[in-house]
């Protein structure tokens, strides 16, 4: 799946997925008509797995919800919610700047951050910090 098939399904709304996935499935039966052979593939096979796929996250989703404790599905929702629009974001930083400079800035961010913790973890007032917890635990 290319860059633009893949922005593409991520900006569809939900709503309007079945007619995205009926032009997948006739561009997929022009390319075959055409010769290209490997897009027609990806647009078919695309178009005949998200209808599956989606019915299957669907029903994991609702399964984990109906098990949490009722406390934890706020904050578990809320973290699906933040790692769904990150994928989203990255899909269309990827598809605005392209594929490599989008994984070494994405690399750069995760070794800055990366460093910014170990910085913290060791400075001066996460020391005090280290230091109070070992005597505590020390002492009891």
């Amino acid at each position: 799946m290319n860059g633009l098939m893949q922005t593409a399904l991520v900006l569809v709304p939900h709503e309007a997925l079945g007619a995205l996935l009926m032009l997948f499935i006739v561009l997929g039966g022009l390319c075959l008509i055409v010769g290209a052979r490997q897009a027609a593939t990806a647009l078919i096979t695309t178009a005949i797995a998200i209808p599956f796929v989606t019915v299957l996250i669907e029903a994991l989703f609702s399964e984990v919800f109906n098990a949490l404790p009722p406390a934890l599905v706020k904050p578990i929702a809320w973290l699906v919610l933040g790692i769904t629009y990150l994928v989203i974001f990255g899909t269309l930083m990827r598809f605005v700047f392209g594929e490599e400079a989008w994984n070494n800035a994405l690399g750069r961010l995760i070794a800055d951050s990366i460093e910014g913790i170990f910085r913290l973890a060791v400075s001066r007032p996460m020391l005090i910090v280290w230091g109070v917890l070992a005597l505590y635990l020390w002492i009891f």
